[in-house]
């Protein structure tokens, strides 16, 4: 839903987001304001080229080539665009988002640990 917030669903243990709930990836809040808008959902991930953004914490290359694998074998992915941050610590560059831009129907950005 474009211009909606990402909503917060409890842990089993029925944390907040303030003690460790986790996100929900259906954004079903209202407009946030002064925020982006998200993208519609692809229908499918057939033929389409998806972009990874890994922020360059350990193991986070690791967990985006299984979860590439994963998808692979779930659907007919055309490419995937793999890139990093050169900080961890700060946004990655106008070029590197530029590229995905360019390049991918779908990215996919996280971190690992």
């Amino acid at each position: 839903m474009p211009g909606s917030a990402t909503t917060w669903t409890a842990s089993p243990l029925g944390a907040s987001p303030a003690t460790g709930g986790t996100p929900s990836p259906r954004a079903t809040g209202g407009p946030v304001a002064g925020k982006g808008v998200l993208s519609p959902r692809l229908d499918s991930l057939d033929g389409k080229t998806i972009g990874i953004l890994w922020n360059g914490r350990p193991a986070g290359d690791k967990i985006f080539n299984r979860m590439m694998e994963i998808l692979k074998e779930r659907h007919k992915i055309k490419e995937v665009v793999f890139r990093d941050k050169p900080f961890l610590g700060n946004i990655a560059p106008k070029d590197v988002f530029d590229d995905l831009i360019g390049k991918c129907d779908a990215v996919i950005t996280g971190v690992g640990d």
